[in-house]
């Protein structure tokens, strides 16, 4: 029940009601308002039913026009009926939100904290009883990372740390459904005890354009005290050296043998990596985990022999194609003969000519501009 405008005549109300799972279905999203009528897949008032997470949004403001044009008045207060439809048996999670500017919300307390940066928090008593902080990480270059949480002081009860995820690929939560309420909704839940701590070893690679949502929760009756940070994880694999876009290096392999190479894609556009191979025989693997790209995990790659050339080109299109992410290449040499590879990766980017001495003008045709030229 909404009841806001009951409460306060003519306050305006904003309600997010969100669902997502744990990757094992897609639900959907059905609301009924007013009347107390369960709604269905032929009769709802608002629905959401994309792949992935839904969510709808509640909302009365002086611009709304729902309630007008319904004949509702939200002063007599708003019966919010939702309905979640799945279409085999999977595990979901439903949860409300509203602005943390209007009520209290776990985004009121949410912190954002950067790779290397370490953290000590003292606690109260009182500080210590029922208490829950969310801290936010985005992993801008999708490395493998460390959260690492040590649980200094504090009583005999554990102390909870849990995340979740929300990301361009992750598709089963939004940014609603993604902050970790409980352990009903967590990607994973580990209990430490005082004195002790935990290390979370995360594959970057599993989420792209990924935020993550770490929360600590300490319900202890006296003072307490906790570390917690967040490191890049050491690369095991083996050194790569990294290539930068536009720039030719030449690299030389031993027979039989491979060298490593890395590079991040900074803009937009269609890239190209071409290796010349003027002596040996040589095989290049790309892909986006440097453990297993030369193991059958690669996405790209091609062979030749010498006084030949290989070119792998990828679009923007490509649903392997991601910004701000490290992409691994393994240059191997197949034979006995040493090669030796002029190697240049390239990116298409866009640009448009405008000459010298000359005025250009734009005319946009459309009546929220009244035919403006500009």
């Amino acid at each position: 029940m909404i009841n806001d405008a009951a409460v306060t005549s003519g306050v305006d109300f904003q309600y997010q009601v969100s669902v997502g799972s744990d990757g094992t279905g897609d639900p959907d999203l059905y609301v009924s308002l007013m009347d107390g009528r369960f709604p269905t897949e032929e009769d709802f008032d608002l629905v959401s039913n994309k792949v992935g997470a839904d969510s709808v949004r509640i909302e009365r403001y002086s611009n709304s026009t729902m309630w007008k044009r319904r004949g509702w008045d939200p002063a007599a207060g708003v019966l919010v009926v939702v309905g979640v439809r799945v279409d085999r048996p999977m595990n979901y999670t439903i949860v409300l939100t509203v602005p943390p500017t209007s009520a209290k919300s776990p985004l009121l307390t949410m912190k954002k904290i950067k790779v290397g940066q370490q953290l000590q928090v003292d606690l109260t008593a009182a500080e210590s009883e029922n208490y829950s902080q969310i801290y936010q990480f985005y992993n801008w270059y999708h490395r493998n990372f460390d959260i690492t949480f040590a649980f200094l002081e504090g009583s005999e009860k554990n102390a909870t740390i849990m995340y979740q995820r929300a990301g361009e690929e992750y598709v089963h939560n939004n940014i609603y459904t993604g902050v970790p309420l409980s352990a009903n909704n967590s990607h994973a839940v580990y209990n430490v005890s005082q004195g002790k701590f935990k290390v979370l070893t995360i594959n970057g690679s599993n989420c792209y354009s990924c935020w993550y949502f770490i929360r600590i929760n300490i319900n202890a009756t006296k003072e307490s005290r906790y570390e917690f940070s967040i490191a890049e994880s050491m690369d095991s694999s083996g050194q790569f050296l990294t290539m930068e876009p536009g720039k030719t290096t030449q690299v030389d392999v031993r027979g039989n043998f491979l060298q490593r190479r890395k590079f991040i894609l900074d803009s937009m556009d269609n890239w190209l990596l071409s290796a010349v191979v003027a002596t040996g025989d040589v095989e290049i693997y790309i892909g986006l985990h440097p453990g297993t790209v030369d193991k059958g995990g690669h996405i790209w790659s091609g062979s030749t022999s010498g006084g030949r050339d290989i070119k792998i080109a990828v679009k923007t299109t490509d649903r392997n194609f991601h910004l701000a992410t490290y992409y691994y290449v393994h240059i191997k040499s197949t034979s006995s003969t040493n090669a030796v590879i002029r190697l240049r990766l390239i990116q298409e980017r866009s640009t448009n000519f405008v000459g010298n001495n000359h005025d250009f003008t734009y005319t946009l045709k459309h009546p929220v501009f009244n035919d403006w030229t500009m």
